[in-house]
């Protein structure tokens, strides 16, 4: 609730804890970024729009946009001094963080020009990835990894994440953060789908053999070459006994 000073003006009110601003190349600091991380403040900065166009359909000029996120409440002042340190032009409240953390990208507006979420620029441990991320993202991807576990037949949990830091750092993020149980399930599940195969491929090779060990009465059996007079020859895999 706003409070009034002794001048009776209203303080408090318009406080908010992220604010955002643009930022042009050609007039911010060249080192804006070095400026910015002097702050001690969490902030993300979209990657270069610059395929961005007016109504018109003319070229926008370049820009990149700049969220600040306080720990505390603070005022539209207070915001435009960190802005005016890298050349921001404008200070607006933001409303919905993750919503606006996604449009750094246009990830919801088809219409506009997609930009890189590997691109936007984090400071101050902001976590851009898990801003952004919502219930139905988490399902799209859980559903692409599934698809993905059993059509390379993925068998290794521990191979898999460090193959996903590299190649699907999303997918990495998701599992680390929640979903390592389902996955290691579906990997474990995987990898026993894999043994039976297996086994079954083996116990098809004994069938037609139609032998068993003389030493152990074993009936895991393969074949093992011929002798000289061209009699085909077995071994017993489990106590190695070669026999005819």
């Amino acid at each position: 609730m706003a409070s009034k000073d002794e001048t009776g003006k209203s303080y408090g009110s318009g406080r908010t804890r992220n604010w955002a601003t643009v930022i042009y190349p050609e007039s911010a600091p060249a080192n804006w970024e070095d400026v910015l991380r002097e702050e001690k403040v969490r902030a993300v900065a979209s990657p270069v729009h610059d395929q961005d166009v007016n109504a018109t359909g003319e070229p926008k000029k370049s820009h990149r946009h700049v969220i600040l996120c306080f720990s505390t409440t603070k005022t539209e002042e207070q915001a435009k001094e960190v802005f005016a340190k890298i050349g921001g032009v404008g200070c607006e409240k933001v409303k919905d963080l993750r919503q606006y953390c996604r449009y750094l990208c246009h990830l919801d507006n088809p219409e506009k020009a997609r930009y890189t979420p590997g691109d936007v620029i984090t400071f101050g441990g902001f976590d851009y990835y898990e801003t952004i991320m919502s219930s139905a993202d988490e399902t799209d991807m859980l559903m692409d990894i599934t698809r993905f576990v059993v059509e390379y037949h993925v068998t290794n949990f521990a191979q898999f994440q460090l193959w996903n830091i590299d190649n699907r750092p999303n997918w990495f993020r998701l599992i680390a953060r929640g979903a390592s149980y389902y996955v290691a399930q579906l990997i474990k599940s995987e990898r026993y789908n894999d043994h039976e195969e297996h086994d079954h491929q083996h116990d098809h090779q004994h069938d037609q053999h139609g032998k068993f060990c003389p030493e152990c009465g074993s009936t895991a059996i393969v074949k093992n070459g011929k002798t000289p007079a061209n009699t085909q020859r077995f071994k017993c895999c489990d106590c190695g006994k070669i026999f005819v």
